[in-house]
């Protein structure tokens, strides 16, 4: 972290690695932001629709407005490039590529966010409508279902991380494998946090490893996703994990000079 000068172009403003380390913990999405502000005066006054048009923006684990805008995107997704662009046939396997939220959706982001004319040419006339169409669709269902309860971020999609030899083949009790952790963000977050697919199968997607140094200081902040060890009886295992990096906090590593 560092000020510029004040030249063209350069941060003329002091940005201390405290900021730094929050500014990695982010979670408000700008994407969501913009759908957002066309689907919330239209959700419906249900527990669903309220709990949605109060939802903060932000992927936190305890968001309960997070999975319901994720369900919504989900199913704007297989509307728009399943039905409209590519086909029910190619789409479930462009959808399990790994370029799917790296390319794909971005560029339908665009089209429908940016591009509101062009939609007429895949049969969407007004984007609004569409939207907020789909979003009553997505939405009725929870008010049809009285059984079915909201979801947080966290048990929406729980994460497990396994052991990268035994790949969760050894009971769970045995403590190689960590269960139900915490995974805040999306991919639509600074601090990403989703879900991808590598060769058809479907992976965590986000930072192994948090850093932030002041170059001024013989000294960084870093914490893993695990620890230092892959002896599975070492206290240092999965040490960082549990004491840093699902905290959100740094551990301090002095250089040597």
């Amino acid at each position: 972290a560092g000020g510029g000068g004040g030249g063209a172009g350069e941060v003329s403003q002091q940005i201390s690695t405290e900021e730094m380390r929050e500014m990695q913990l982010d979670t408000y999405s700008e994407q969501a932001a913009r759908y957002m502000e066309i689907l919330r005066s239209a959700l419906p006054d249900t527990l669903a629709g309220r709990t949605l048009r109060d939802w903060d923006l932000r992927y936190n684990p305890e968001s309960l407005g997070a999975p319901l805008f994720d369900q919504i995107y989900e199913q704007v997704g297989e509307e728009v490039l399943g039905k409209r662009v590519f086909g029910t046939k190619v789409w479930p396997w462009l959808r399990k590529s790994g370029s799917a939220h790296v390319v794909i959706f971005p560029r339908m982001d665009r089209l429908l966010l940016d591009n509101p004319e062009s939609c007429r040419r895949i049969g969407i006339d007004n984007v609004a409508h569409f939207l907020q169409g789909v979003a009553a669709q997505v939405l009725a269902k929870y008010a049809a279902a009285s059984s079915l309860p909201l979801q947080s971020w966290r048990t929406y999609r729980p994460l497990e991380m396994r052991n990268g030899f035994f790949d969760g083949q050894l009971p769970k009790f045995l403590g190689f494998d960590l269960q139900d952790l915490d995974f805040p963000g999306s991919h639509w977050t600074i601090q990403q946090g989703g879900f991808g697919y590598f060769t058809g199968t479907k992976i965590p997607v986000g930072p192994q490893w948090r850093l932030v140094a002041d170059l001024g200081l013989a000294q960084v902040g870093t914490a893993l996703a695990g620890g230092p060890s892959g002896n599975r009886f070492s206290k240092y295992y999965a040490n960082e994990m549990h004491d840093y990096y699902l905290q959100g906090k740094l551990k301090t590593v002095l250089l040597e000079s």
